[in-house]
């Protein structure tokens, strides 16, 4: 298991919290987190590539306007 990630997730999305008595609850738990961080990092990525491709649409369009 991949601690770092762990580590990651206890610190920046309250994994610290994370109050379970059984190991698969437990088990069950570290995944959901580690899935939710991954998912986070994809919809920040996929945000950050929209608006990156809206200003290069909008400067093409200036740039035609201008012309």
């Amino acid at each position: 298991m991949r601690w770092d990630i762990f580590l990651l997730a206890k610190g920046k999305y309250g994994r610290g919290m994370l109050y379970t008595r059984l190991e698969e609850t437990t088990m069950s738990g570290v995944a959901l987190s580690i899935l939710l961080m991954n998912l986070n990092k994809i919809l920040f990525y996929r945000k950050l590539l929209a608006c990156f491709l809206l200003s290069r649409f909008v400067a093409a369009r200036k740039f035609r306007a201008a012309q």
